[in-house]
């Protein structure tokens, strides 16, 4: 059975290079793989996140003899280490073997992960860049059973994959001190480059797939007749300021309350 970190509320996701690496990602067919490798890759980096542990190990540092420090000074590195088979992968995505290991090639190609180790045991790491960092919720879409809401993924289209880039993106630009984030069509189509008649889709692919919980448009109060940015509540957004320990209560997962969820057509 796949293992999720312990069903922490959020876990940490890499903010910092993240728009380059989703731009990276596209509905074309890669040598060796098929269009749907792109999505398959995004899916697995969010379980390798979910699986993920640390290792902090210290490592020698060359000092400049004009700073007076030791020779012997030594800084600490940690490593995000995700330990996860392929039946392991298979069960928490319901991908093919075929596609994980094509995901699994362009997380590599896009040096989002390395791996380590023989093909009966492999380990990946993932490549943090440092800097900034964002919350995924993780409890709130995954179970013993795996990530419910990729199996309901056909991987036919490119609409999937722009949910899926929208849904890691939305998580990316949250402010800490909300449980919502903000931002409108014209930037999602800067950032991402989603055509803006492709929004709506991705939207309401990832509210099917129980990824998002709901969206609220906001008239801009200084044009009438136009729309301010959305507000876009992830599955779990009632978790992401809650304190990141093992426990397993629903206390902490009460929604809060919203109104005005508008699905919008296309």
């Amino acid at each position: 059975m796949w293992h999720q970190k312990a069903f922490m509320p959020w876990v940490q996701m890499p903010a910092e290079g993240l728009i380059n690496f989703l731009n990276q990602l596209s509905w074309n067919k890669n040598q060796g793989g098929s269009a749907a490798g792109d999505v398959a890759a995004v899916m697995i980096y969010v379980v390798l996140l979910f699986v993920r542990s640390e290792e902090v190990t210290e490592e020698p540092v060359e000092i400049p003899e004009f700073l007076g420090l030791p020779k012997d000074a030594t800084q600490m590195t940690i490593q995000q280490i995700a330990a996860i088979s392929y039946d392991q992968l298979e069960e928490a995505t319901g991908l093919s073997r075929s596609l994980i290991r094509q995901g699994l090639r362009r997380l590599l190609e896009l040096n989002q992960i390395t791996s380590e180790g023989s093909k009966q045991k492999r380990i990946y790491l993932l490549n943090w860049p440092g800097g900034r960092w964002a919350k995924l919720p993780c409890r709130a879409i995954a179970t013993k059973q795996g990530i419910n809401a990729f199996k309901t993924f056909t991987l036919r289209n490119k609409h999937e994959l722009n949910a899926l880039k929208l849904y890691l993106y939305i998580a990316s630009i949250r402010s800490r001190d909300s449980v919502h984030s903000e931002v409108s069509y014209e930037l999602i189509n800067t950032r991402l480059g989603i055509q803006e008649r492709d929004i709506r889709r991705a939207i309401n692919i990832l509210i099917a797939a129980d990824l998002l919980a709901q969206v609220n448009r906001e008239v801009e109060k200084l044009e009438n007749t136009s729309w301010g940015p959305n507000k876009y509540y992830l599955k779990g957004y009632g978790d992401l300021n809650v304190a990141n320990s093992n426990r397993t209560t629903d206390t902490a997962t009460k929604s809060i309350p919203v109104t005005d969820y508008r699905i919008e057509s296309f």
